[in-house]
C-alpha cells in the first residue's frame, strides 16, 4: 500500500475488537475521492436568431463551483474531429439566474492567464471561454443554480459548434 497525501485524509478511526481469544486493533482511514475533471458538452449546427446553440446546466452541492465554459468552432476542422462547415468565430454568453450575462468573443481577450492555467484553453484564438464561480441551487430561491450557455456566430456566422462546461 502506498502512502496517502495528508490533504486527502478525512478521518482516522481506531477500531478495537475483543473476544475470548484477545483484543485486536485496526485503523480505518476515511479519504476524499480523487479529484477528476468533469465536463458536459454538446455539438450542434449553430444558426441565427432563435436557432443558436443553447446549453443549460445546474450547479448542485453546498458551495459555489468554479467552472470553465468553452465555445469551440474553428479547431473542430482539424485534429480528430476534422469536420467541415465549422463555426468560424463563436461568441459565448453565460446567463446567470439573476439576469446578468457574461460574454466572451475571443478567449485571449479576457482571463487569458487563468484559462492557460487550466491546461485546457481553446486551441484557436477565435474560440471563446469563460471561467466563473457559480452558486449552487438554494431551495429558498426559485431558479437559483440554473445557468444557460448560449453560442452564437460573430456577425451572424453559422456552422458546427461545440459548447462545453468543465467542473474545475
Amino acid at each position: 500500500q502506498g502512502s496517502l497525501p495528508s490533504s486527502s485524509i478525512l478521518e482516522l478511526v481506531q477500531l478495537f475488537a475483543t473476544n475470548s481469544h484477545g483484543t485486536t486493533t485496526k485503523t480505518l482511514v476515511f479519504v476524499t475521492a480523487v479529484p477528476q475533471l468533469l465536463n458536459i458538452s454538446t455539438r450542434l449546427n449553430v444558426l441565427t436568431g432563435d436557432q443558436v446553440m443553447i446549453g443549460g446546466f445546474i450547479i448542485t452541492g453546498h458551495a459555489p463551483k468554479k467552472v470553465l465554459l468553452r465555445a469551440i468552432g474553428p479547431s473542430l476542422s482539424s485534429g480528430p474531429a476534422h469536420l467541415s462547415g465549422t463555426l468560424a468565430d463563436p461568441v459565448l454568453e453565460l446567463h446567470k439566474p439573476d439576469g446578468t450575462v457574461i460574454t466572451n468573443d475571443n478567449w485571449k481577450d479576457t482571463q487569458e492567464a487563468a484559462l492557460v492555467a487550466t491546461k485546457i484553453p481553446p486551441l484557436n484564438n477565435k474560440e471563446s471561454a469563460i471561467i466563473a464561480t457559480l452558486d449552487p441551487v438554494d431551495p429558498a430561491v426559485k431558479g437559483s443554480g440554473a445557468y444557460t450557455a448560449i453560442v452564437r456566430g460573430k456577425h451572424g456566422g453559422t456552422g458546427i459548434g461545440l459548447v462545453e462546461v468543465f467542473d474545475l
